[in-house]
């Protein structure tokens, strides 16, 4: 079996807990940090467009937007970088 969503989903999940978990285990941050997972993006963007409907703050407040997705293996559609 095939499990399409094991790396590009799953993998980018994994990465977003693991970041909240640390940063929750830390010295509070100087800033709020929201974080938001999206489910079943390829259907229809409802959790984006949810998350842009009904914000858990005023978007003007967001400085940054951090995405993370199939980060278990290289894409060999991208090209190698300089760390990578």
């Amino acid at each position: 079996m095939i499990y399409n969503g094991a790396d590009d989903d799953a993998s980018g999940a994994s990465a977003v807990l693991a970041m909240a978990r640390h940063l929750a285990s830390g010295k509070p941050p100087a800033r709020t940090v929201v974080f938001v997972m999206f489910g079943s993006e390829e259907i229809g963007g409802y959790g984006n467009r949810g998350f842009m409907d009904r914000p858990p703050v005023p978007l003007k407040s967001i400085v940054a937007n951090l995405e993370f997705e199939m980060i278990g293996r290289p894409d060999p559609a991208v090209r190698r970088g300089r760390y990578g």
